[in-house]
C-alpha cells in the first residue's frame, strides 16, 4: 500500500509540470469528450451518480432508501501525465443534502479510462479534504420502463 501511495503522490507532486505537446492537449480534449454524460459508483448500500457537463461535474449521493444524501458541484480542468490524467477541481460547492451551502476544498483526482470505466484516485496530496480513496465509476444501466 506504501508503494501505491508513494506513486500516487509523485503524479500528484510532477502533475503541476505541462510538457506543451499538441498531441496531449488532442489526448485531453478527447477525454474530456469522453467523461460526458452520466457515471455510477455504488459502494455497499450507497449509490454514487456524477454528471459531467462540459467542464463542471455533479455528484449525488443516495442512501439505500434512494434519498439524497448529499449534492455537490464543482468546475475542473484536465491534464495528461503519462499514461494518467489528473483533474483538479475548484469552487465545489454542496447544492443539496444536509451540507447544504457548504464549500468544499479543491482537490485533485488521478485517473484513466479503461473498458469503459472510469479509474480514479484520490485524496493524496497533503491538503487533501478527503482520506485517500480509489473508486471505479461505469456508465448507469439502461432500465426499461
Amino acid at each position: 500500500m506504501l508503494k501505491v501511495v508513494a506513486f500516487v503522490a509523485a503524479i500528484l507532486i510532477a502533475a503541476g509540470m505541462q510538457t506543451g505537446f499538441a498531441d496531449e492537449k488532442e489526448e485531453v480534449a478527447d477525454v474530456l469528450e469522453q467523461i460526458q454524460g452520466d457515471w455510477e459508483q455504488r459502494l455497499g448500500k450507497i449509490r454514487v451518480e456524477k454528471h459531467v457537463d462540459g467542464n463542471t461535474e455533479t455528484s449525488i449521493v443516495f442512501n439505500e432508501l434512494g434519498e439524497v444524501v448529499r449534492e455537490q458541484t464543482s468546475v475542473f480542468k484536465i491534464q495528461k501525465l503519462g499514461d494518467f490524467f489528473v483533474l483538479s477541481w475548484k469552487d465545489a460547492q454542496v447544492t443539496g443534502g444536509a451540507a447544504r451551502g457548504q464549500r468544499i476544498p479543491n482537490g485533485t483526482i488521478v485517473f484513466r479510462l479503461r473498458d469503459g470505466k472510469w479509474h480514479c484516485a484520490e485524496g493524496f496530496s497533503s491538503d487533501e479534504f478527503f482520506s485517500p480513496s480509489f473508486g471505479v465509476w461505469h456508465r448507469p444501466e439502461v432500465r426499461e420502463p
